[in-house]
């Protein structure tokens, strides 16, 4: 839309065109704009759009993808996206689209919606129904795993990364909700708060 007046510039149903499939609860991320381009949450690992025409600039395949929002990154001086899609988090090119890493992450009906934390060459994942959370180190076009534990079962917040403590909402399915403070190192809980 003009900004001014709200006229419409361009428009797109990705569901017809590229012909993306929405994932259970339909498409959820919030858009990045990085430059010229409009990067989403949208098919296997991505679709990027051209923000002032709407062109596709690059796709991904048409699987329906994760609910959360693409986060920017540099690492191994390539600038890319960390994306918690369907069955995964994902590292894509900005530029290409290509893939550059990835880890795998079931959850139950597929719900990776918060946002991936990145900090240096380390990302961070965190998803409800009792699936838990994971610190990632990335290298050489592989994600590692650091620690994984269930003591932080984020469902739909993202975390907060603050002075090497990750910050988040333990709110996982029949479970009591609390605020707690992961040291992001080990794992470990510093504190909860219900």
């Amino acid at each position: 839309l003009d900004a001014a007046t709200g006229k419409e510039i361009w428009k797109r149903d990705v569901r017809q065109d590229p012909g993306a499939k929405p994932p259970e609860w339909g498409f959820a991320g919030s858009p990045l704009v990085d430059g010229k381009r409009l990067i989403l949450n949208v098919g296997s690992a991505g679709l990027c759009l051209d923000k002032e025409t709407g062109a596709v600039l690059w796709a991904s395949a048409n699987t329906p993808p994760g609910y959360s929002t693409p986060v920017p990154f540099e690492m191994d001086g390539q600038r890319g996206v960390a994306l918690f899609v369907q069955k995964a988090v994902v590292g894509v090119s900005r530029e290409s689209g290509k893939l550059l890493w990835e880890f795998p992450w079931k959850t139950s009906y597929d719900a990776n919606i918060a946002d991936p934390v990145v900090s240096g060459s380390e990302v961070f994942v965190c998803s409800g129904y009792n699936s838990g959370c994971a610190r990632l180190r990335i290298g050489g076009g592989k994600a590692s795993e650091v620690w994984r534990n269930r003591n932080l079962r984020t469902h739909f917040s993202s975390c907060v990364l603050w002075q090497d403590h990750l910050y988040g909402v333990d709110n996982d399915v029949g479970k009591k909700n609390e605020i707690k403070c992961l040291d992001w190192k080990t794992g470990e809980v510093r504190w909860a708060q219900a």
